[in-house]
């Protein structure tokens, strides 16, 4: 069993948040498509499919599950699934994963769910300048938010010094006539000590985050301090703490590019596979 086979296992029948791990771990996953001919510097051209549903690529996640579908000899061009997915956005052509299988991930791929896919990946975060009120413990998170904010850390290893996601309240208008203020609540996710040249990435890496675990653009800011900055103490009284355990990859830095700040553009949920 594959590691792509693994997480579409889990994938039960209505179960969300399943489905959309799915969909984030196959974006950052290599595979092998099917092509008609040989690629070239300029042209990679894949091999079409006229089934039933409509005209299908194929896809497979091992060179060995390609060359077994194949036959043996077959031309293949090895692309990451994000990049997939969008150049077959708004298209009208199908993506099918590990075809002759048998295996969980051996699914077809509708238009709808590429469209969605290209969409998620290319959500830009949004500046914003609202000033904290006051920090609190953070809660009502969906549960796999933590474990995927867990991995991103890690992934950006030596560009961070340390993650703090803590619960925020701002001061915002409620009447602009009187000037009276009221509180908002949130979360804020503060990085401590990040890399200047890194900051957009990490941004935009924790919107992906927060699309794929489905939580709401409107429920978690992102900020970049120094660890001398006085809301670190501040924060660090209530918030969990989160520390790199391994180096940032060329592929997190390439994967993820966008602005500072709040994060936003989140689309609707994905379509359900067939």
């Amino acid at each position: 069993m594959t590691p792509l086979d693994k997480v579409f296992e889990q994938v039960a029948d209505g179960d969300q948040a399943a489905l959309m791990r799915a969909y984030h771990f196959l974006a950052d996953h290599v595979l092998f498509v099917l092509l008609e001919q040989e690629a070239t510097a300029a042209t990679i051209l894949p091999k079409v499919f006229d089934l039933p549903e409509g005209k299908v690529i194929l896809a497979f996640d091992t060179e060995e599950r390609l060359s077994a579908f194949g036959q043996g000899g077959a031309e293949y061009a090895a692309l990451p699934g994000r990049l997939i997915a969008q150049q077959l956005s708004g298209t009208d052509l199908l993506l099918g994963l590990n075809f002759g299988s048998g295996a969980s991930s051996e699914v077809l791929l509708p238009t709808s769910v590429l469209d969605w896919l290209t969409n998620a990946l290319e959500a830009a975060p949004v500046a914003t300048s609202e000033q904290a009120h006051s920090f609190h413990a953070p809660s009502d998170l969906p549960s796999g938010f933590q474990r995927s904010l867990k991995a991103l850390v890690n992934k950006l290893g030596g560009n961070i010094a340390a993650g703090l996601l803590v619960g925020v309240s701002y001061q915002r208008p409620v009447d602009a006539d009187t000037a009276h203020v009221g509180l908002g609540r949130g979360h804020l996710l503060a990085f401590i000590d990040a890399s200047p040249d890194a900051e957009p990435a990490i941004a935009r890496a924790v919107s992906e985050v927060m699309i794929f675990s489905g939580l709401e653009a409107a429920q978690m800011d992102v900020t970049f301090l120094s660890s001398r900055d006085r809301a670190v103490s501040q924060m660090l009284e209530h918030a969990m703490v989160f520390e790199p355990e391994i180096a940032l990859t060329e592929d997190t830095a390439s994967n993820s590019s966008g602005p500072n700040g709040s994060t936003g553009g989140k689309p609707a949920g994905p379509p359900r596979l067939r």
